[in-house]
């Protein structure tokens, strides 16, 4: 008798971990570090990118959605200009005034 109340309590117990579980994501918890899912108009884009130069494999294609290419092409903008910049900044940069194995002023 006692094993079939120890019994029942841990399947009534399981039982309502898996509802709390199953209702967690119902409810639209995301998972952490997942993407967020992609809105209803946004086109999934595919590109072909050829391969590298001696490479045996073949061309590779990469199919991403539309706002995840322009979010990749503007930060990589980003990172171009900055790079720029720092350049430009820095007492080190290349000159073309002066000689490449000449020190800096």
């Amino acid at each position: 008798m006692r094993t079939r109340v120890v019994r029942a309590s841990i399947v009534a117990s399981a039982a309502l971990v898996l509802l709390s579980l199953a209702s967690a994501a119902r409810a639209g918890d995301a998972v952490e570090g997942a993407p967020p899912p992609a809105p209803v108009n946004d086109p999934l884009i595919c590109k072909t990118f050829a391969a590298p130069t001696g490479s045996h494999i073949g061309e590779r294609r990469v199919c991403k959605h539309k706002t995840v290419w322009d979010q990749e092409a503007a930060d990589a903008r980003r990172m171009m200009n900055e790079s720029a910049t720092n350049q430009i900044q820095s007492p080190n940069a290349f000159s073309p005034n002066r000689p490449s194995g000449a020190a800096a002023p």
